[in-house]
């Protein structure tokens, strides 16, 4: 038994132009997003989505609406430094555009010494 191909939708030049331009604009959010949390070691918000992790998020809330700015959010999700699960998520115009899941050893024996090396590698990565 063969698995069926999915017909691809042929975009018109002008979808094809918009698919793009937002394609564009994920890949210069992500940049700027890490570049502000994560990578950068931005402050954690002070109630995150999901209970017990620690969680940052680009832009920040406005202190006088409680609303993010524009159409872009990233909200960076993890449970510690060691053996650290995250995820990062992206968001545009409220609904979910982008993920990233990670996992590592960080704690396993015999790799304690690659951590922080580890981290400086990511890091330069995300940004």
């Amino acid at each position: 038994m063969s698995i069926p191909e999915r017909a691809e939708k042929k975009l018109s030049p002008e979808e094809e132009a918009r698919k793009e331009k937002w394609l564009k604009d994920l890949a210069a959010f992500i940049v700027d997003a890490n570049t502000h949390t994560r990578a950068a070691e931005g402050a954690e918000v002070k109630v995150p989505q999901r209970p017990k992790y620690k969680e940052l998020q680009w832009p920040l809330l406005d202190p006088k609406t409680g609303k993010i700015e524009g159409e872009w959010e990233l909200r960076y999700s993890y449970t510690g430094y060691f053996r650290a699960p995250g995820m990062a998520t992206i968001y545009y115009k409220g609904k979910t555009a982008w993920t990233m899941a990670y996992g590592g050893t960080g704690m396993t024996e015999g790799k304690y010494e690659t951590v922080k090396p580890t981290f400086g590698f990511l890091k330069k990565a995300l940004m």
